[in-house]
């Protein structure tokens, strides 16, 4: 019956979620909950416990970065600010070989290069408070949702485009891009390798 097969993909889906909680507690560990505002230097404090642990650090997940103080000590105006926490967390990364993943946000979209929405969408230079964002990092990934211009009016569609615009290393990426489609129901992104979003809800159904 209906409400049998109800039952059993709600029966799944807990089974699914309880699986994924437990693997959450076996593999992640969180640093700072809700609204505190830890420094860099506090970050780095725990971190080096964690990587010094029996199951060790393989990441570090800064997300996202405008919820770190500056710290009360520190001195010289963003840019320098900047620039001093990512050689901090790059020094981390070398001594505990471990990735470090920095998630910031960009200005807004208004100082980007592009006036056309079709044509707008940020570099690593266009990320709030330094050009560090693309001089220091070894790999820098920007996410942006795709807006597309109907009558003047700027829409969101529900895609979204991943591109590699630095690569330090060439053993270790390549630079390129690539378009997503969000599927609301499923929560989830699937590859596209067409245009036909142009005649599918640019409003994002």
């Amino acid at each position: 019956s209906d409400l049998a097969m109800v039952c059993e993909d709600a029966f799944k889906l807990e089974r699914v979620v309880a699986s994924a909680l437990s693997w959450l507690d076996t593999y992640v560990c969180y640093g700072a909950r809700g609204f505190t505002t830890p420094d860099v230097d506090q970050v780095l404090e725990l971190a080096v416990k964690e990587a010094r642990s029996a199951k060790g650090l393989w990441g570090l997940v800064i997300d996202p970065y405008n919820y770190l103080s500056r710290g009360a000590n520190t001195r010289g105006n963003e840019t320098q600010h900047i620039s001093s926490m990512l050689t901090k967390l790059k020094r981390f990364a070398l001594e505990q070989n471990c990735h470090v993943f920095i998630v910031a946000h960009p200005t807004k979209a208004t100082q980007w290069a592009e006036e056309s929405a079709a044509a707008r969408k940020p570099t690593l230079y266009d990320i709030s408070g330094s050009a560090h964002w693309f001089n220091k990092c070894d790999n820098g990934i920007i996410v942006a949702r795709e807006f597309y211009e109907a009558n003047g009016v700027e829409i969101a569609s529900q895609f979204t485009e991943v591109e590699v615009q630095k690569v330090r290393n060439k053993n270790a990426g390549k630079l390129g891009s690539q378009r997503f489609k969000f599927d609301r129901h499923a929560r989830s992104y699937t590859e596209r390798r067409d245009d036909s979003f142009l005649t599918q809800g640019l409003d994002g159904r």
